[in-house]
């Protein structure tokens, strides 16, 4: 399909926006056709991936563990998904084509319609063609300090005698910015969104191994990034026209009456400037809504390699450290270990020795009060035992008689 070519002057623009949006679809539709022909490379190489994935499958159920029901199942629904998807046009066009380039299109107007903002892609282009004719016309007549022209009130702008910027830069500084941002913005989610829709038989192969499963949803989020990006930009553009129109038919209504406009061109400027800002802040944030998850995952799986591949180096140039490092840090627990056991043993030989010494003062104790009762007893006697016989009374003739009997 053939696109507009660029025009300069008053449709510079619209043309430029129409050959993007016109250039992106044929990328998308005849770049799908394209690398999806049976005799194109990426038709090979998808067919040797299948194969490939047939011929492990199979050899899985030859040698290694028999799969479940769900494996199979899911292997089968995989390789169809993927034939599906690499090979048919018709769905394709349903799943991803009109779904990337005129859904987002659609949720921007019904939200715009709602906002009070345009409500369709045609009309939107030609507000920014209009914003665009309407800068010119204010950049040909000038804030009118260069041509005499007269105050319109009390107004300081009105009385001011210059400003940081030339009235010449500051304008056409305004609508570069504007031309710019608008375009490339467009540029950005439309034509890699086109690129991205032709390369569906060639993501398609990476959906088959778990391996290359991050490649194909790397592809899909970049697709999500387009869809959301178009619609940002379309509401974002719509809220400029917005405030942008209005602005353009006022100073322009200045200058027909011969008024002085002299903030006009720096007005211009941060106008064109904070909304190219707002682009940009606005296509980063759907950057990262939409590879949040991949940027941590994948920073996190860098460092961990990273480190992994560092700390292999050191470990192949330094064994002798590390081995070093092992050995000491085993010997510091053995060390500690047996430090442990020696303060309980000296605790333990302390507690014996406390109860040693109490025992020992214990039977001093009772030794002392032994003592002490006979020496009592031995002084305290009764009147008359000194008198007594000590042992018993034995004649020769008892003792006879022991022996006898």
């Amino acid at each position: 399909m053939a696109c507009p070519t660029l025009m300069t002057g008053t449709r510079f623009l619209s043309t430029a926006l129409g050959s993007i949006d016109c250039h992106a679809r044929n990328i998308g539709s005849y770049g799908f056709g394209a690398l999806s022909a049976p005799d194109s490379p990426a038709a090979l190489a998808l067919t040797g991936l299948v194969t490939l994935f047939i011929a492990l499958f199979g050899i899985r159920l030859m040698f290694g563990p028999t799969p479940g029901g769900r494996d199979t199942v899911g292997g089968v629904v995989r390789i169809g998904f993927v034939l599906l998807l690499a090979t048919s046009w018709p769905a394709w066009r349903v799943l991803g084509y009109d779904l990337v380039l005129d859904g987002p299109v659609e949720i921007a107007g019904t939200v715009g319609s709602a906002a009070g903002l345009v409500s369709s892609k045609s009309n939107l282009i030609g507000q920014l063609q209009n914003a665009d004719d309407g800068i010119v016309v204010v950049t040909i007549y000038g804030s009118g300090r260069l041509t005499g022209g007269i105050s319109a009130g009390a107004d300081l702008g009105d009385q001011a005698s210059g400003v940081a910027l030339s009235d010449s830069l500051a304008l056409g500084l305004g609508r570069t910015i504007f031309l710019a941002s608008t375009l490339g913005s467009f540029a950005i989610i439309r034509l890699m969104a086109g690129l991205l829709l032709a390369l569906a038989p060639v993501m398609a192969g990476f959906a088959l191994f778990s391996g290359t499963l991050g490649i194909f949803t790397g592809w899909l989020r970049g697709l999500a990034f387009c869809a959301l990006g178009s619609v940002a930009i379309f509401v974002l553009k719509g809220a400029e026209l917005a405030m942008l129109l209005p602005w353009i038919s006022d100073v322009t209504a200045l200058r027909e009456a011969n008024a002085l406009a002299p903030s006009a061109p720096i007005e211009l400027l941060v106008l064109t400037s904070a909304f190219a800002i707002l682009t940009a802040g606005a296509l980063f944030i759907v950057a990262r809504l939409s590879f949040f998850e991949i940027a941590w995952s994948g920073a996190t799986k860098t460092k961990q390699l990273m480190q992994s591949s560092f700390l292999g180096r050191e470990v192949h140039r330094q064994p002798r450290l590390a081995e070093a490092s092992d050995q000491q840090s085993h010997a510091a627990s053995v060390s500690d270990s047996i430090a442990a056991s020696i303060r309980r043993h000296e605790t333990r030989e302390r507690s014996d020795r406390e109860v040693v010494r109490s025992s020992t003062a214990s039977e001093n104790e009772t030794a002392r009060a032994a003592s002490g009762s006979q020496l009592r007893t031995r002084k305290v006697t009764l009147l008359g035992d000194e008198f007594r016989r000590s042992r018993r009374r034995t004649s020769s003739a008892n003792m006879k008689r022991d022996r006898t009997a």
